[in-house]
């Protein structure tokens, strides 16, 4: 009888500093069976509210800050998750990996949406000037990828590209793009196969956007193109 693979747990732990004073940390878990939303047990709030460094869950309700964000193993390959961080303006910071048990070939990125960055906290801390005030969970998330389809090398391929809509934003989202792809085209394509959208991308801008303003409520298909990488994934407009 094989035992152990349904229980085997993935964790990651985060660290923010203000110089070499470490001032708040959260920590991710991934466990067989544990879902994006809220799982009683796994996951736990965090007991101060405005605690510098919190996450939140990467479906459901975004009201609460959360010290654990435990997740299911299948999501440590392509999963982003809202990361707060509450600085004053003026203040530097870094957040680093403090511990971590991954698989070798998952990667996991603090993006900044403000910045268009994405940092692999696996090579390298995360460091920023606040500024203005930080606060809330709509500019910095984690994003957790698997790179097993990667070729040896330390470029990204667009197959690890993070492609995502929220349901309540108006445009498609690509992140993680990096120079070593070249020329990046993306297209929008409704069910019938006729394009609706076309942009070329700027590969020095690690997250874009692609408009899908005006379009009919209805499945679409994203392409995205470079060289003789082709990636595609379906996204719904609501």
């Amino acid at each position: 009888m094989i035992q152990g693979p349904q229980l085997l747990t993935y964790n990651v732990g985060l660290k923010l500093y203000n110089g070499e004073i470490e001032r708040a940390a959260t920590n991710f878990y991934f466990r067989n069976g544990l879902t994006l939303g809220l799982d009683p047990g796994y996951d736990a709030a965090a007991y101060n509210q405005s605690t510098k460094l919190s996450s939140r869950l990467a479906q459901g309700s975004q009201e609460t800050a959360f010290a654990i964000n435990a997740m299911d193993i299948d999501d440590l390959q392509n999963t982003r998750v809202p990361l707060e961080i509450r600085q004053n303006a003026g203040q530097a910071f870094t957040i680093s990996i403090s511990d971590m048990e991954l698989p070798q070939d998952i990667s996991v990125y603090l993006e900044d949406t403000l910045n268009g960055t994405l940092t692999s906290l696996k090579d390298g801390d995360f460091a920023l000037t606040a500024q203005s005030n930080l606060s809330g969970a709509d500019r910095f998330f984690i994003v957790f990828k698997d790179n097993s389809v990667l070729s040896s090398g330390d470029s990204l391929g667009i197959n690890t590209l993070n492609v995502y809509k929220a349901n309540t934003d108006s445009f498609v989202t690509i992140a993680g793009i990096t120079p070593e792809l070249g020329k990046l085209n993306a297209t929008l394509y409704n069910i019938l196969g006729a394009t609706v959208r076309e942009k070329a991308l700027n590969t020095a801008t690690a997250t874009q956007t692609l408009s899908t303003g005006g379009l009919a409520s209805g499945l679409y298909i994203i392409q995205l193109k470079s060289g003789n990488q082709v990636f595609t994934k379906k996204i719904i407009v609501q």
